[in-house]
């Protein structure tokens, strides 16, 4: 399955915004490597312009088809003993075969795990060359998860200090 699942030793809030009022915890999922992509838009020439975000969470059917059989799978084991003896839900939850409900929810009420990427990508169809200068400027670089392509499947953190080293040594020469 294309997709991560998460414990969480701690209580969140539920969907109706309450949260747990002894202890608890959380568990939840989500793609591994989303294909929907979002955008940003530029709203003004001054740098106080505050830019649009279109995210773009869940727009396409291979995200919400792990998406919804994430949610299928914790719900099958969280309904499997020993779990099922102490787990509760909070509020009300979709039946897993809800799949509209699932998305619903998740857009609604849902978090994003995923480090975002690739708003300035790198390569021939993206704002960035290979030598991370901006296209069409003179000394302007970037240098970090924004350039990749694609989202890695795993946490951007060591990728964007590669990305880092690099420009480092692009810029020294």
């Amino acid at each position: 399955m294309d997709t991560e699942v998460s414990y969480y030793p701690f209580a969140v809030p539920g969907p109706d915004g309450n949260q747990a009022r002894i202890g608890g915890a959380a568990v939840g999922s989500y793609p591994r490597s989303p294909t929907s992509t979002g955008s940003i838009h530029i709203t003004g020439p001054r740098s106080k312009d505050t830019p649009r975000l279109v995210p773009g969470y869940l727009a396409t059917d291979h995200d919400r088809a792990v998406l919804v059989a994430g949610y299928a799978r914790i719900r099958a084991v969280m309904a499997a003993d020993p779990f099922a003896t102490v787990a509760k839900d909070v509020a009300p939850l979709p039946d897993p075969s809800d799949a509209d409900s699932i998305v619903r929810l998740s857009l609604d009420h849902g978090s994003v795990l995923n480090h975002q990427a690739g708003t300035c990508a790198l390569g021939p169809g993206g704002a960035v060359e290979d030598d991370l200068r901006v296209r069409n400027t003179n000394r302007l670089r970037v240098a970090d998860a924004s350039v990749m392509p694609t989202l890695t499947t795993g946490n951007t953190a060591a990728p964007s200090m590669a990305i880092g080293w690099v420009a480092g040594g692009l810029i020294l020469g």
